[in-house]
């Protein structure tokens, strides 16, 4: 992935040096995921600072976004190992606070919803996520504060999302 400018009609270099592109942030900071397979880390490059990686200590992340800004991000990672309900994967939800000193993450979910993969940031903090969509509920739309981990609100009866405006 490059930068295009549209006034020269220039391309910048590549805005991850390894790995793939996954978000970019309103202020330019790029995310990158790098290492899958192995133990995934997601780089990020502000546009003016020093780089930092993210390390999950898990084989795949994925599902990046930056909320809010550039300070914090969230990402879904993932072992491919079953599920002990026989779903094929767990999956966690993460975020880490870009803006501090120690960027350390902190895991809100965990289990094999579609909620991972299917949300959708939907404010400053927080993630418009399916949930009940792996049978057996009624599946719905959370609100889920990224601060606190917890849902806020439910908005509707419905399996998937796929924007927020």
């Amino acid at each position: 992935v490059v930068r295009l400018d549209p006034l020269t009609v220039t391309l910048s270099s590549s805005l991850c040096a390894s790995g793939r592109f996954v978000d970019v942030a309103p202020d330019g900071t790029v995310a990158c995921v790098t290492d899958e397979g192995s133990d995934a880390e997601i780089a990020v490059t502000p546009p003016q600072g020093s780089p930092s990686s993210i390390a999950t200590g898990i084989k795949l992340a994925g599902h990046v976004q930056f909320v809010g800004g550039s300070s914090l991000l969230t990402y879904c990672t993932s072992d491919e190992n079953p599920a002990a309900d026989g779903a094929g994967w767990t999956e966690e939800l993460w975020t880490v606070d870009l803006g501090t000193s120690a960027t350390l993450p902190r895991q809100l979910m965990s289990g094999d919803g579609s909620w991972c993969e299917g949300g959708v940031v939907a404010g400053a903090d927080a993630l418009a996520v399916p949930v009940g969509t792996g049978g057996g509920e009624t599946p719905s739309i959370e609100i889920l504060n990224l601060t606190t981990g917890q849902a806020t609100a439910t908005i509707a009866s419905a399996d998937a999302v796929y924007g927020v405006l």
